[in-house]
């Protein structure tokens, strides 16, 4: 995604054309279906995604490195997942955190208008009144948003912080992130028990190393270059410098030690 600032809106459309290409798309269903809105194909998409994710987490929890690792790539796809919540149905972030067992409400309608300036002010840059008016704002312990209470990006009153709706990302991520460090160490722990089932170690051996990406090493298009293409393909393709490399070894079926180095 070169080019692209992580999480921008440039960038998510860039990852939902990807995820469109190689038949993923359906999995940010995750994300926005909930209750009795949910169909068939949602509950086979989650039970996939949970499938997966546990496989990883058995094949990633072996090493403090690999731990490392698997957390920060499901901690952006959980980030990944809130935001296209937030943009495409933001009335359901409570749900969310609710099926997550999470206990942030939203204050009520009463003490909002108590803050009311306060709130408005507390906010980093601020917010307009319009938006105040639309969003909600959550009252949680500040030292559970230490960043934002370090960046001045909330209000903090009486040992809470309040926090507007879009903001509450870095709270659940780090809820997140803690959660799953937490759960990764555990496995581990269990892991010498689960790995007397053979089955399970044949699966799990060496996942950390396979590539499943694009093939790049295949000739798919047919125009592979061969050996004997290059010194033909030297005389209108290659840099002065390595045309008179290829020159020199085809006249001389010889190069000094940093000429083949180069070559």
């Amino acid at each position: 995604m070169g080019g692209s600032t992580k999480f921008s809106d440039e960038w998510m459309d860039k990852i939902r054309s990807e995820l469109d290409k190689i038949g993923l798309l359906h999995y940010i269903d995750l994300a926005n279906v909930l209750g009795t809105s949910t169909k068939q194909k949602h509950f086979e998409n989650r039970r996939t995604d949970h499938i997966s994710h546990f496989i990883l987490r058995l094949a990633y929890c072996r090493s403090e490195e690999l731990r490392r690792w698997f957390v920060t790539h499901e901690t952006d796809l959980f980030r990944f997942r809130w935001k296209h919540l937030l943009q495409n149905n933001p009335t359901l972030t409570n749900e969310v955190m609710a099926a997550g067992k999470l206990s942030y409400v939203p204050i009520s309608k009463e003490e909002k208008e108590e803050l009311g300036e306060d709130l408005l002010l507390g906010t980093k840059n601020g917010i307009s009144g319009h938006k105040f008016a639309e969003d909600d704002f959550y009252k949680v312990p500040w030292l559970e948003a230490i960043d934002l209470v370090r960046a001045r990006r909330v209000l903090v009153r009486s040992g809470f912080a309040y926090i507007p709706r879009d903001e509450l990302m870095s709270l659940v991520v780090g809820v997140f992130r803690g959660k799953l460090s937490h759960n990764l160490v555990l496995t581990c722990r269990a892991l010498p028990v689960l790995e007397e089932d053979k089955r399970l170690v044949s699966l799990l051996q060496n996942m950390d190393k396979r590539y499943t990406g694009e093939d790049f090493g295949s000739n798919k298009s047919g125009d592979r270059v061969t050996p004997q293409m290059v010194p033909k393909l030297a005389e209108t393709h290659f840099p002065a410098c390595m045309a008179s490399l290829q020159n020199t070894l085809q006249h001389t079926h010889h190069l000094k030690y940093k000429a083949r180095l180069q070559y």
